[in-house]
């Protein structure tokens, strides 16, 4: 090689030298090109996986829904009921739905509830219903009627009947309903407990505001807990703290001298503290739990005595946000008064 290399004049040594450089730029060149095309195919292919995987977190608490709207649907059948069991069940649900978000007044009014018929068939019972609903504006009967429509009680609108008097801007509707009764409910060892009617004071489950309060914190109604979907594809309660020692709760009206419990879905980013009473008034029960600020949701029981010179309204839940920018996610509050 050095013999040849020797023999070239400096002219063939130049013009070697600029082929070989050549040849490597284009090589460079070549490897760069196809290591920048391989790593934008690696980037398309990273965003598709992480939109499907997106799709397939928001698939799988849409099943987590699905299967707690059928647990919850199957803990309202029994094949045991009675004409009148059936009928009652419904006027309640029909009356509960009818209240205002804030439990103070009536969204609707809605007269007495005649007993409607109950048609048997193979595996089911049909109980229908009529609701008469007095003069009302029509934005608060759409509501009423999406009510009905996402009622766990398994309620189906066969019929409905609006007038309006042409000088009136209200008008009063006619409402057939119909509740399916299925015999034979699957038993399942998930079914969630059904306490009697005559112990439960209160269930919630994100579908509205309700009676929830807040004191130096915003309150809303959110799909995500802290930017991810909450578990049961739900809704559930957002609370986040304007100023320190802020507090959430929702309020009800308790026997003095009974015994409750309390059953509570909660999730927070910095320290929060679970009570039981109404801390401006300085009536905070026993029982307070501080919650995990881990960001995940966790179920919390809290059991407690409403002492008998207790006022007659007591806060069960009153959170305490301590720092300002705390979030508190809230779901499935359920209060029952426990049996003596």
């Amino acid at each position: 090689m050095n013999a040849f290399w020797s023999k070239l004049s400096p002219r063939e040594r130049n013009l070697a030298v600029a082929t070989v450089s050549v040849i490597l730029v284009a090589l460079s060149l070549l490897i760069a090109v196809r290591a920048y095309g391989r790593i934008h195919q690696l980037g398309l292919t990273i965003d598709q996986l992480e939109r499907d995987l997106e799709k397939y977190v928001e698939l799988d608490a849409r099943g987590v829904s699905v299967e707690r709207a059928f647990v919850d649907v199957a803990a309202e059948h029994s094949s045991a009921w009675s004409h009148s069991t059936i009928h009652n069940r419904l006027r309640t649900e029909i009356y509960n739905l009818a209240k205002d978000e804030n439990g103070e007044g009536n969204l609707i009014e809605i007269p007495r509830l005649r007993q409607g018929a109950l048609k048997e068939y193979d595996g089911y019972r049909e109980y229908k219903l009529n609701i008469r609903i007095p003069e009302t504006d029509i934005y608060s009967l759409i509501i009423f009627l999406s009510r009905l429509q996402q009622s766990n009680q398994s309620l189906r609108i066969d019929g409905l009947e609006v007038n309006r008097a042409p000088s009136s801007v209200l008008a009063n509707a006619r409402i057939d309903v119909t509740r399916t009764v299925v015999d034979g409910a699957p038993e399942n060892d998930t079914m969630v407990y059904v306490p009697p009617e005559d112990l439960q004071v209160a269930t919630w489950d994100g579908s509205r505001l309700g009676a929830w309060k807040g004191t130096g914190c915003g309150l809303m109604l959110s799909k995500h807990v802290l930017g991810v979907f909450a578990a049961d594809g739900g809704m559930c309660l957002a609370a986040s703290a304007t100023q320190p020692d802020a507090s959430v709760a929702m309020t009800h009206e308790l026997e003095p001298g009974s015994r409750y419990e309390l059953i509570l879905d909660a999730a927070c980013d910095e320290p929060a503290v679970l009570h039981v009473g109404d801390a401006a008034n300085n009536a905070l029960l026993e029982g307070a739990v501080e919650l995990q600020s881990d960001g995940r949701m966790h179920r919390y029981t809290v059991q407690f005595t409403v002492p008998a010179t207790a006022p007659a309204t007591t806060a069960a839940p009153y959170i305490v946000l301590s720092k300002a920018g705390t979030s508190v996610y809230l779901d499935n509050l359920d209060l029952k008064k426990l049996p003596e």
